[in-house]
């Protein structure tokens, strides 16, 4: 980690978020979409993209999504 000033820090978990790409109901849907969502993480990303320095603390599970 860099030693510049952090204007905020995070801590939460990210999750991962299936949207149907169809207009099919999701229990019907044959095609998703992943999207990464989470309310630290979106915050930290906010804060980036306003030009300040953010950092997120998270713990990833040991699957294919925590990849």
């Amino acid at each position: 980690m860099s030693h510049s000033k952090v204007n905020i820090f995070t801590f939460g978990e990210a999750v991962a978020v299936f949207t149907a790409e169809d207009e099919l109901p999701v229990a019907r849907a044959r095609d998703y979409k992943r999207w990464t969502g989470g309310a630290e993480l979106n915050v930290a990303v906010g804060i980036s993209r306003l030009g300040l320095t953010a950092r997120w603390f998270s713990r990833l599970g040991a699957d294919g999504l925590g990849e």
